[in-house]
């Protein structure tokens, strides 16, 4: 359900300075009726890379790449927008790249990414300055959450 900050009727009892943290949140509608919201649906959406970098796996410690990928409301459809609220501007997914190895497969893997978002190819890749701003789209499927419920994850990369 959308969450807001109600406006304060004294602004400046309910200001929120620039590191502080409200004591509460008091959302437009009682939490009690709030029902999980639909998830993205499946399909192909113009997106751009916001954030990219290179994480290690908490299981066995491999390097992997990861960018995320914002889609706009106006790429998504009107009506899971307006099921969504005013608020929705964007969404945004992660997506993991097992590129990261020095290996043939995890060259390819990279080769193949790069190839997708139109980023330059060479023996050396840096994420956060080559990556950040460039658009593709992606193929969004429906995965689980670690409770067994339906969420969108981008499944496949593909050149716009």
């Amino acid at each position: 359900m959308a969450r807001q900050l109600k406006e304060a009727q004294n602004e400046e009892a309910n200001q929120v300075n620039e590191g502080d943290i409200p004591s509460f949140i008091e959302y437009s509608e009682d939490i009690s009726d709030a029902e999980r919201p639909d998830p993205l649906p499946v399909g192909e959406y113009h997106a751009k890379i916001v954030d990219a970098g290179i994480a290690r796996s908490k299981e066995k410690g491999n390097l992997y790449y990861f960018a995320n990928f914002s889609i706009d409301r106006d790429a998504m459809p009107v009506d899971y927008v307006e099921k969504m609220g005013p608020q929705m501007e964007q969404l945004t997914l992660v997506h993991r790249i097992m590129g990261a190895a020095d290996t043939p497969q995890g060259r390819f893997n990279a080769k193949n990414f790069c190839s997708a978002i139109g980023s330059p190819m060479s023996n050396r890749i840096s994420p956060k300055e080559e990556w950040i701003g460039l658009e593709a789209k992606v193929k969004v499927e429906h995965g689980k959450d670690l409770e067994g419920n339906p969420r969108p994850e981008i499944r496949r990369v593909v050149k716009l």
